[in-house]
């Protein structure tokens, strides 16, 4: 039976992949690519990491039809985030780069979204917002499978990154040397490429140029402009109950004319009020509720507008966590007063009694959600008690502020660092500390077999990058652990490790996961990798610098 349905299944994945697909939007392919390129912050001057590129391409006629740009591993996130720009009109994007020549025709929904078997494609989010759009989600296990498509995905990055690399100095073991470009130039360089080289340059696997094709094609397809509604689909999704005060959220309330009319009718025909509704991450001003009756969604506003206009979901959820660590009630001055005390928190929270550096203004930029703020280096402390009492802000610097806050302990051999950890894990208890020691020649896949390890997994070694990552998150969050420590940090940051990028690019996305703060404990030479790259720099405020009685004679002389 399992062979027949095997069979039954392979029959209908090649009639899809060879059937005729000749019209727009019949299928749509999506990939993702880790593209070769430091991004620096402009301002600033530090770097942002290694981007990572989510592209969707129309089957038929080889033309893009939406792009996400970002830093996190791919994830369903960023899955969506590129089938809504695909779907949505391009006009507000190309009105940012007037330099671009052509057109982005691209938009609609597609009839058939193929994608990979990855856990990135099979989150119940993506499978729903398919659903409710009328996409079927065909998953394959290869996209190399579909033919003459990775190839062109290939020669479309690597052209990118050779572009990009031409007058770039390649010296290997230097971050400085490698090709680097500043974010915003980066996008406006990547969008021009796209649409003004790659998709006017014949393309022999859709016979003729995807611009062509697609002009040529579009008289021939209706495609309904699609509703601004369709924003809705893609934000996050939750359910409660409307009361006659409104819909309470968080903390927030909700409340207009149209959900107490909607009230009224559901208990004027005895139905439940409890509904879906649609939050967007980023403004809190407002929630969509899905009303049942009338099948559509409404636009709800705040009751706290002062409060929630403009305000992300991260900083509410970091204010309500103050909140409830000075057990208070969540009223509107009470919120008020947090948002304002999380600000000065953030700024002042380990502010140095001897300030050995002049404040460091890091760059505001959206896309990494960072704000400005004063970051100052500690000046050294040789003592262990003063470490002691670093480690201890840091490892409950979440409740105090909403935001864990990170450092890197230094000091050559001899300097009492193993002794450090050692007794702070004996004051707090091994329970609540995650020890992790760096292999000495790291990649990716050993760093996270030994955290596999650490957190008790029964098979370390297996399965993908990405799972093991998971399968990581999800043991960290199950055993409660507050506090990682990662021993001979240095091994991470070796320049001349190919994989040095990448090991960069995993550490962020560990820090955002865990949501927890981290002690690197390593030699004094890894100590720049956190001033030069952008996301660390925020992210590890502290550098405490140990030394050894032979040098402190050395420098008393």
């Amino acid at each position: 039976m399992r062979e027949f349905e095997q069979f039954g299944l392979n029959s209908f994945r090649d009639r899809l992949l060879n059937s005729d697909h000749n019209s727009l939007l019949s299928k749509a392919v999506v990939d993702y690519v880790h593209l070769d390129i430091m991004v620096v912050d402009e301002a600033s001057q530090l770097f942002m990491g290694r981007p990572w590129v989510t592209i969707i391409f129309d089957w038929y006629s080889g033309y893009p039809l939406g792009v996400h740009i970002g830093f996190e591993l791919p994830s369903e996130k960023t899955v969506l985030l590129a089938l809504k720009n695909a779907i949505l009109p391009k006009e507000p994007l190309l009105k940012r780069y007037p330099r671009i020549k052509n057109n982005w025709h691209a938009y609609g929904v597609p009839e058939t979204l193929i994608v990979g078997s990855g856990l990135e494609f099979t989150g119940k989010h993506l499978m729903e917002t398919c659903q409710l759009l009328g996409i079927n989600l065909f998953k394959i296990n290869k996209i190399n499978k579909i033919p003459g498509i990775r190839s062109s995905f290939e020669k479309f990055f690597k052209t990118i990154a050779k572009e990009l690399s031409n007058n770039t100095s390649k010296k290997s073991g230097n971050i400085q040397n490698k090709p680097q470009i500043s974010f915003d130039l980066f996008q406006e360089v990547f969008y021009m490429w796209l649409l003004d080289i790659y998709n006017v340059d014949f393309n022999k696997s859709v016979g003729g140029s995807p611009d062509a094709n697609w002009r040529q094609n579009m008289k021939n397809t209706l495609i309904p402009v699609p509703s601004e509604n369709l924003k809705i689909f893609f934000m996050q999704k939750g359910e409660g109950k409307v009361q006659q005060s409104g819909l309470h959220v968080l903390k927030l309330t909700f409340i207009s004319s149209e959900l107490s009319s909607l009230y009224r009718k559901l208990c004027q025909e005895k139905k439940d009020t409890f509904v879906e509704y649609r939050i967007d991450e980023g403004d809190l001003s407002s929630i969509y509720i899905f009303d049942p009756l009338n099948k559509s969604f409404l636009k709800v506003p705040c009751k706290e507008q002062e409060y929630s206009q403009g305000l992300s979901l991260k900083k509410h959820l970091q204010i309500l966590k103050l909140i409830r660590a000075g057990k208070n009630k969540a009223d509107l001055d009470s919120l008020i007063t947090a948002s304002k005390e999380i600000e000065s928190l953030n700024e002042n929270w380990l502010k140095p009694k001897i300030k050995i550096e002049g404040d460091r203004k890091m760059a505001k930029y959206t896309h990494c959600n960072l704000n400005n703020q004063s970051i100052t280096r500690l000046a050294p402390m040789d003592t262990v008690e003063r470490a002691m009492e670093l480690i201890d802000q840091c490892h409950h610097s979440k409740e105090n502020t909403g935001e864990p806050k990170s450092m890197f302990l230094t000091g050559p051999t001899g300097s009492g660092k193993t002794t450090i950890i050692h007794n702070y894990v004996q004051k707090v208890g091994r329970e609540k500390v995650l020890i992790v020691k760096t292999p000495a020649y790291c990649s990716l896949r050993s760093f996270l077999e030994n955290l596999l390890g650490e957190v008790g997994d029964s098979t370390p070694s297996k399965g993908s990058i990405v799972g093991m990552m998971r399968r990581f998150i999800d043991l960290f969050h199950q055993q409660g652990f507050e506090l990682i420590i990662i021993d001979e940090a240095q091994h991470l940051f070796l320049e001349n490790n190919r994989r040095y990028y990448e090991l960069l690019d995993m550490l962020v996305q560990l820090m955002n996961q865990t949501d927890a703060p981290f002690v690197f404990v390593g030699v004094k030479s890894a100590k720049h990798i956190f001033d030069d790259n952008v996301r660390l720099y925020r992210r590890v405020p502290i550098t405490l610098d140990l030394k050894t009685d032979e040098e402190l004679k050395r420098a008393s002389l």
